[in-house]
């Protein structure tokens, strides 16, 4: 997806605090994974908990129905909507 910012879910929890003054700028920070049944909810509550607690509310966390692969399916890998890099959407 460009422009997406790819962090790693295992660290996630653990670097959101020093994350968080990037992330919240943005009114909503979409979480995903392959499917978004797993990795990306888990990262869109830890980030949505934060927000909660902190008292901000000029960002959301959301996550991407279907995930990367639920992307691919939807919209392939259009040049303007998808990167065209089947390295990465083979291992899908």
């Amino acid at each position: 997806i460009p422009l997406a910012l790819n962090l790693p879910a295992q660290s996630f929890h653990q670097t959101l605090p020093s994350l968080l003054p990037l992330l919240s700028q943005y009114k909503l920070v979409i979480f995903h994974c392959s499917s978004s049944a797993g990795r990306g909810p888990r990262c869109a509550a830890y980030y949505q908990d934060k927000l909660d607690q902190l008292n901000i509310t000029k960002s959301k966390g959301a996550i991407l129905v279907g995930g990367i692969k639920g992307w691919i399916k939807d919209y392939g890998v259009e040049a303007t909507i998808t990167l065209d890099d089947k390295s990465e959407t083979e291992k899908l």
